[in-house]
């Protein structure tokens, strides 16, 4: 049996204190605003959503997964309601 490369076994490390990072920054900022952004209007939030939904739908479904996307495709439909009423 073959010994594990050093290098594979640095990199495979390295990795995964990436992925720990990432995680523990998402639980940290999760209710806070993005650095150095205004939050979007309404009307804009649902310009975006018309635009680019799947797109946007996707990313977030990656990121945080389908009840996070779920919870903002309804989120938009509720807007888009109101508008039209």
């Amino acid at each position: 049996m073959t010994e594990p490369n050093l290098y594979d076994m640095v990199v495979d490390e390295l990795l995964e204190r990436q992925r720990l990072v990432r995680a523990e920054l998402r639980n940290r900022f999760k209710k806070t605003k993005p650095f150095r952004m205004e939050p979007l209007s309404n009307e804009e939030a649902l310009y975006e959503y018309d635009t680019r939904g799947f797109e946007i739908f996707s990313d977030i479904v990656s990121k945080e997964g389908i009840d996070a996307a779920i919870a903002y495709r309804d989120r938009m439909e509720n807007l888009k309601q109101r508008r039209i009423k």
